[in-house]
């Protein structure tokens, strides 16, 4: 290759190298002069003003023709020979870099600090694109040492070649942008812890009654419990009673039946004898009445009947016969009626007697006196209330 053709060619290539100023990385191949290909790189880095240009007449880019450098800020003398070799993390923060020269930078300034392979002078262009490079504010130079504020950067690693550069002002802000369509809905996140147990709610408002349950089984007999005190004495209540006798012996009149009849009176309550011959009561209820008479007839031979007449009627099956013979002249009638007193004002009671024979008597034997014997009634009644 002639030396001629290998500055003629990259002047010549250079135009069609600037229409590419805003692409990436193109390679253009021609033959100007001979048959050896010619290789144009161009690099760019929107939003800054750098333009790296390399031309060569192969693929190698060891076979360097000419560098260009497009308007970058100030690169003129004090500020091509900052350059560190300092091992740099590319991040955001406060990065410290060792320098040979920190030439015309001061604090305040705002640099481009970029990852290169080794330092460059003025006249040269960067060969290959920008590995990575940090930008920020100068907050400190001490000696050989700057210390940059990074607040942007691009790329990633870590690298020990950086070459300062200044970098202009941060514009102002745009404006805000329209809103983007709403992103798709994230997966569905882990459950949650439980929360805490929240405060007691208000009681709620009364059931209606339920239902009566069944009957339960018949509990075990309690024990016995204690005496009570002795209560007040009753009254105490005595039934109606009394007891008649008869003093004077006793014919039957007119061959008809005929009433006994009494003349003496002992202990008596409630019960009375009205017309010689009428039990009569004072108030209704149930009573027993047993009589004693002392039967005779001197014919020696008769029949006498006893029975009871109620309000002045005969009362069924009451009657008795007593009979009497040569034998047996003197007989002791004595029996007894449970009877009912409904309304006493008429139930009065009379115990009736008759016979065929006029010899026969209710007999009344008088007291003696040698021994002293009592005298005998031709009739006694005695009369007890037994029920109400």
């Amino acid at each position: 290759m002639k030396p001629a053709n290998r500055f003629a060619l990259p002047l010549g290539a250079i135009g069609v190298a600037m229409a590419f100023l805003f692409s990436p990385i193109y390679d253009l191949a021609t033959s100007a002069y001979d048959s050896s290909p010619v290789s144009i790189k161009i690099c760019h880095e929107l939003g800054s003003s750098k333009v790296r240009i390399a031309l060569s007449c192969n693929s190698n880019e060891e076979d360097l023709i000419y560098k260009f450098v497009g308007p970058e800020g100030p690169r003129g003398l004090g500020y091509a020979d900052t350059y560190s070799n300092t091992l740099v993390n590319v991040s955001v923060g406060e990065k410290t870099f060792e320098v040979k020269d920190t030439g015309a930078f001061k604090i305040g300034m705002r640099v481009r600090v970029i990852a290169e392979t080794g330092p460059m002078s003025a006249t040269e262009v960067l060969l290959a694109c920008p590995i990575a490079y940090l930008e920020g504010t100068i907050i400190d130079i001490s000696g050989k040492k700057i210390i940059v504020s990074v607040d942007s950067t691009t790329g990633t690693g870590s690298y020990n070649g950086w070459q300062f550069t200044v970098a202009g002002n941060v514009g102002a802000t745009g404006t805000k942008g329209d809103k983007g369509d709403t992103g798709a809905t994230g997966a569905k996140g882990e459950k949650g812890d439980k929360g805490e147990t929240g405060p007691q709610g208000p009681s709620g408002a009364s059931g209606s009654t339920g239902a009566t349950g069944s009957t339960g089984a018949t509990g075990s007999t309690g024990a016995t419990g204690a005496t009570g005190a002795t209560g007040a004495p009753g009254t105490t209540t005595i039934g109606d009673f009394a007891s008649f006798t008869s003093d004077q012996t006793q014919t039957v009149i007119g061959n008809a039946p005929t009433p006994v009849t009494y003349n003496g009176a002992g202990t008596a309550q409630g019960i009375i004898v009205t017309n010689n011959s009428r039990i009569t009561f004072s108030k209704a209820g149930q009573y027993n009445i047993s009589f004693s008479f002392q039967i005779a007839d001197s014919a020696k031979s008769s029949a006498i009947d006893i029975w009871i007449r109620k309000g002045g009627q005969d009362v069924p099956l009451t009657n008795t016969t007593v009979y009497l013979d040569r034998y047996n002249t003197r007989y002791v009638a004595a029996w007894n009626f449970f009877v009912d007193v409904v309304n006493p004002a008429t139930d009065y009671y009379q115990i009736m007697w008759y016979s065929t024979s006029t010899t026969a008597q209710l007999l009344y034997a008088p007291a003696q006196t040698s021994p002293s014997v009592p005298a005998i009634p031709s009739a006694i009644v005695t009369v007890n209330q037994v029920g109400c």
